[in-house]
């Protein structure tokens, strides 16, 4: 049986943004591995019907030791693994997973889904990433998740045959279907929900959180749901969390696998979010069961929202501009807000349905076959 690797930062990302991706490959005939670092969702491959294999990989380290150690680790586990084709997504995988491909002769499909804090260090740094993303010249196909990506990527490729802009992660429509809130005169529930670390604007939430509630008091609700992702130095600690809990300020809900549920008991999802996304995840799986939406200006996100259409968009890092948007929402009559939701489904079947993802990935396979 043809062997496929499919690598990413976290198991966390791969098992929630790329189930159906593992589907489709066992269903072509592909033994798939997983190689990503642990955490609690890697035991889960095994159920479905993937192999896990652990790396060593800490995603926003700058240590060169720690570096040269994860590009050995990918060299000698596809080394030892030999497959046919390699998919990675996020950043290090991106470029550690295509310089060891290359030399092993395997063929190599990259998902640019954000270029994350990469594009916040100074200028020695961000120089020193643009030598090393020099390696994606070595990849067979590279999607892109946002014209914005492919735009800064794409100066440094010299086959730009072989980059194609998809709509991020595609959305399941039949898993995340369309449900209108029916609340009427309750509180208002607002939910942010993603990896916890501070670049999701998780900060900003809170701080909006604390001045609405002392306007609105028990008229508002602010849900918190994530993975708490202790690798990296930026997460948000538990700690903190259960301090704002007490203060009554947010609802933390822990993980869940089931987000949905979480979403069609929301009334509007905020993403405050000032990291390099690709295009949110969170975001589109809102869209799809028709929730409007809040977040920042940034590439990625604004693609997911028509401003004063199916949501808002505030300022990166600005717990102010947030703020001023929730107000916003707060202020629409229920009729306008479900309207809102309405176009937020509308979006997600013009533009983002993972079928059309899927098929990309099916045909780059194909291709390398």
């Amino acid at each position: 049986m043809k062997k496929i690797i499919i690598s990413a930062n976290t198991s966390w990302y791969i098992y929630n943004f790329r189930a159906n991706t593992i589907a489709m490959l066992k269903n072509i005939g592909y033994e798939v591995y997983v190689v990503a670092p642990r955490d609690s969702y890697s035991k889960k491959f095994k159920l479905m019907g993937a192999e896990y294999v652990e790396i060593n990989l800490v995603s926003d380290s700058t240590n060169p030791i720690n570096e040269l150690r994860s590009l050995h680790s990918f060299f000698s586990i596809y080394k030892t693994i030999l497959p046919s084709i390699a998919l990675h997504f996020t950043p290090k995988n991106n470029i550690y997973g295509t310089i060891a491909s290359k030399f092993l002769g395997i063929k190599v499909i990259n998902n640019i889904s954000g270029l994350g804090v990469m594009k916040k260090k100074n200028l020695f740094f961000q120089g020193f990433i643009n030598f090393l993303y020099l390696s994606q010249n070595f990849a067979d196909y590279i999607f892109f998740q946002n014209k914005n990506d492919k735009k800064a990527i794409q100066p440094l490729i010299i086959n730009k045959k072989k980059l194609e802009l998809i709509p991020g992660s595609g959305v399941d429509l039949s898993r995340f279907p369309y449900k209108q809130s029916q609340k009427q005169n309750k509180r208002v529930k607002f939910l942010l929900f993603s990896r916890l670390i501070k670049e999701k604007g998780v900060y900003e939430y809170v701080a909006s959180a604390k001045y609405i509630k002392k306007k609105f008091k028990n008229q508002v609700e602010f849900g918190l749901l994530g993975f708490i992702d202790e690798s990296n130095h930026n997460s948000i600690k538990l700690s903190e969390i259960k301090d704002w809990e007490s203060k009554g300020l947010i609802n933390y809900y822990g993980v869940s696998d089931n987000v949905k549920e979480y979403i069609e008991d929301s009334d509007c999802i905020i993403l405050p979010s000032f990291y390099g996304e690709g295009t949110p995840k969170s975001l589109l799986e809102a869209l799809a069961i028709g929730r409007p939406i809040i977040t920042t200006k940034i590439p990625g996100c604004n693609d997911v929202v028509e401003n004063n259409e199916n949501g808002f968009l505030c300022t990166p890092e600005s717990s102010e501009s947030l703020t001023k948007e929730i107000l916003r929402f707060l202020s629409l009559p229920i009729e306008k807000r479900a309207q809102m939701g309405m176009k937020s489904r509308k979006k997600a079947e013009n533009e983002f349905d993972e079928k059309f993802v899927l098929k990309k990935y099916l045909d780059a396979i194909e291709d390398l076959s």
